[in-house]
């Protein structure tokens, strides 16, 4: 990869993106502690998901949209746009349900958001190039909303390749990148934790990648989240 190639956001757009390099990853983990930090830093931070899938219609708490908006304590959203019921992809769960999705209002919504709040955070559904509706990508709603990304990585083995290829394709977009950040998402790491970050500094000369540390609290240190926050408000 080109290190020169990638487009490094320094005045970011009040909008921007957490996306991941896959399902699972800790975006939802992050997201809420970016927005505890971030609000600690005294922004006014609105935080989004558009379309969940596997959400439990009865018990809403622990859905992503739930969790995100209760982390910034806004009024709203208070959950996700459009909440499905199967664990699938968005756009074949809204068919079970005979729903037919569209990021219009995703995006009319957020903009408006936009307008109202220091920043807006978005957080996507899988990873960068999966689906959201049948017709875009968590990558196609990144350039309609012209948002920066934050991206979210599994901190083990494999994540360089994973990473890089996510890092690719922001810059053939030319997407502004905040940074990378690698979340340890079980208390069992393998051996490669300990150098992944360095492999991909070197590899995208890349400065803005964090390893943040395993936590079982659903709500980790505001401290750990802090320094990301910096990358989006200095």
């Amino acid at each position: 990869m080109n290190p020169a190639s990638i487009p490094i956001s320094r005045q970011p757009n009040n909008i921007f993106f957490v996306a991941g390099t896959d399902t699972g990853v800790g975006k939802t983990y992050v997201g809420c502690g970016l927005a505890r930090a971030l609000t600690h830093l005294g922004r006014r931070l609105a935080a989004v998901k558009p379309v969940e899938s596997g959400c439990d219609l009865e018990n809403p708490a622990c859905e992503d949209g739930v969790r995100l908006a209760s982390a910034t304590g806004q009024k709203y959203p208070r959950e996700a746009f459009n909440r499905l019921k199967a664990p699938l992809a968005p756009p074949v769960a809204a068919d079970r349900e005979g729903l037919l999705l569209s990021s219009d209002g995703w995006c009319k919504n957020i903009r408006q958001l936009s307008q109202t709040h220091e920043l807006v955070m978005v957080e996507g559904a899988g990873g960068l190039l999966s689906p959201l509706t049948w017709q875009e990508t968590n990558l196609d709603l990144v350039l309609k909303l012209r948002a920066q990304v934050l991206v979210v990585a599994p901190n083990r083995l494999g994540v360089v390749n994973q990473a890089l290829l996510v890092l690719r394709v922001l810059a053939q977009e030319h997407v502004p990148l905040i940074g990378i950040v690698l979340c340890s998402t079980t208390a069992s790491q393998d051996d490669s934790v300990v150098d992944n970050a360095g492999l991909l500094k070197h590899f995208s000369n890349l400065e803005h990648i964090y390893s943040l540390p395993y936590s079982k609290d659903i709500q980790p240190s505001i401290s750990h989240f802090e320094p990301i926050g910096r990358w989006i408000v200095t």
